[in-house]
């Protein structure tokens, strides 16, 4: 059982330690070991001392414009960010942080260089299945993605590379399909089938190999039906 006094006396505590160690302009890494909130786990962003601790490394900074020092490192140190940024995404007070903490997350991946593909698996897409594309997470990925690649021009994928690299055709087929019948996702899917079929034109594949492979997956017929119109459209012929 809790008690409101004595939760209440506890946060006069911390409140009061917390401006001591302003006042000792004492490390945010190291006040958040002593606060002890690397230990407060998943909910990590509901906590109300981490929201005090947030404003406390804020000042610290204004204080030591020299000696900036990143808030997002002891999360990072003591935590798995992305099952944090999770948690707080299921709570509507906790949407923002959890959305800051994912943009310092995106670049400390893009500091690492860490491909797309990677970070495909990494925020958990490769098990939405069907809801792929209508993810929130896949937002967060499209941007990613386009990050790196204006970044790092030379190492340039696309977004079926990554989809791809984690999927195979048959379960992309299924993610398009369900895709398409959301108005929201709709030209999304269209543009990637269309992508795909030109990545069978590109290697050539064989129209029967393809009807044995997808046989019995819903809107094969029509995507092979498509790449073989596009490619009488291309080689001259006609029906």
């Amino acid at each position: 059982m809790k008690f409101p006094s004595m939760e209440k006396a506890a946060t006069t505590i911390q409140t009061e330690k917390i401006y001591g160690y302003l006042m000792n302009n004492q490390s945010p890494q190291k006040v958040f070991k002593w606060l002890d909130i690397d230990n407060v786990g998943n909910n990590l962003l509901s906590d109300p001392l981490f929201a005090k601790w947030m404003k406390y490394a804020k000042e610290f900074n204004k204080k030591n414009p020299k000696h900036q020092e990143s808030w997002f490192t002891p999360i990072l140190m003591s935590y798995d960010p992305e099952l944090v940024i999770k948690t707080a995404m299921n709570d509507p007070s906790t949407v923002k942080i959890a959305k800051l903490v994912q943009r310092e997350l995106s670049k400390r991946w893009l500091d690492l260089k860490k491909p797309p593909q990677d970070v495909f698996h990494l925020i958990g897409l490769n098990h939405a299945g069907d809801k792929t594309l209508a993810s929130s997470d896949f937002k967060v990925w499209t941007k990613y993605l386009n990050d790196f690649n204006q970044r790092y021009p030379k190492e340039k994928t696309t977004m079926l590379d990554g989809l791809m690299d984690n999927y195979n055709e048959i379960s992309l087929l299924q993610i398009f399909d369900a895709a398409k019948k959301d108005p929201r996702t709709e030209k999304l899917a269209t543009n990637l089938q269309n992508a795909l079929i030109n990545q069978w034109i590109v290697v050539k594949k064989n129209p029967a190999d393809l009807k044995r492979r997808f046989n019995g997956v819903l809107t094969s017929d029509e995507m092979i039906a498509r790449y073989v119109e596009k490619l009488k459209a291309l080689s001259g012929t006609t029906s």
